[in-house]
């Protein structure tokens, strides 16, 4: 449960990251969003997204990520819930 009722399905397009790489989202009601990359120790390596998101399927891109080549932990979170984790690679 996301708060507000919110049925989240988050699924990575491509992994390896690069600059096509997109997060594809798709929520039930318009919510908060932050998408960050953190490296495998649990240091924030980036946040990506942070902000309002609309009701239905969002895509969200990894263009111009200055990150650098290895493993990462992607989360995504909505109204401050930790709804998707998942391990990613950047080359």
């Amino acid at each position: 449960n996301t708060g507000m009722g919110n049925r989240v399905v988050g699924r990575l397009i491509q992994n390896p990251l690069n600059e096509s790489s997109a997060l594809r989202i798709n929520l039930i009601n318009a919510a908060s969003a932050s998408i960050s990359l953190f490296s495998i120790d649990g240091k924030l390596a980036l946040n990506f997204f942070e902000g309002q998101l609309p009701a239905g399927e969002q895509k969200v891109l990894f263009a111009g990520m200055n990150l650098a080549a290895g493993n990462y932990i992607l989360q995504l979170q909505i109204n401050g819930e930790l709804v998707h984790s998942q391990q990613v690679v950047k080359q």
